[in-house]
């Protein structure tokens, strides 16, 4: 199972969606009453997955949605600051995408929806239950790790890349 592919003009045909997806829950926000509103350990949610050599971040928020596309020789600048004082988990969309309408634009459900999660969740502690519930795995966990130093945060990428330090 995996991502759709498409034929860009004679190129050979790319994957266009990551086959697993990363979704970093983050405990500090930009808004506070958003951090209130939120009511819970994680105030906003992104998420990343790699497709052939390219890391594919989605960050959506109430005033706009982000998505970047970098080449694997970039991604760690991007993924740093996502991941630095995160939980992260690994979710493998289903074979079969739900489908439900989803009307309201905030991180939680524009997240997942995009990485094929059944969960209807306004919050990100709600749909971080929600992803373990439907098989996603904890990839890093902020309560866990104590490293702050360079090889520290290189070895948490990597973790989260399924790669070794270099």
């Amino acid at each position: 199972g995996g991502g759709a592919s498409v034929m860009v003009g004679r190129l050979t045909p790319i994957e266009v969606r990551p086959r697993e997806w990363f979704v970093a829950f983050r405990p500090r926000g930009d808004v506070w009453w958003l951090r209130w509103l939120a009511a819970g350990r994680f105030d906003h949610v992104s998420a990343f997955g790699r497709v052939g050599s390219v890391w594919v971040f989605v960050e959506a928020g109430l005033w706009k949605h982000e998505v970047r596309v970098v080449p694997d020789v970039a991604a760690d600048r991007l993924m740093a600051p996502i991941v630095e004082g995160a939980m992260v988990v690994s979710f493998k969309p289903p074979m079969r995408r739900p489908r439900r309408v989803r009307p309201l634009m905030i991180c939680t459900t524009v997240i997942a929806h995009l990485v094929g999660s059944k969960s209807g969740a306004l919050r990100p502690d709600r749909l971080l239950a929600d992803l373990l519930a439907e098989g996603a795995t904890r990839v890093l966990d902020v309560d866990t790790v104590q490293e702050t130093d360079c090889a520290g945060a290189e070895r948490r990428r990597a973790s989260v890349a399924g790669t070794e330090p270099e």
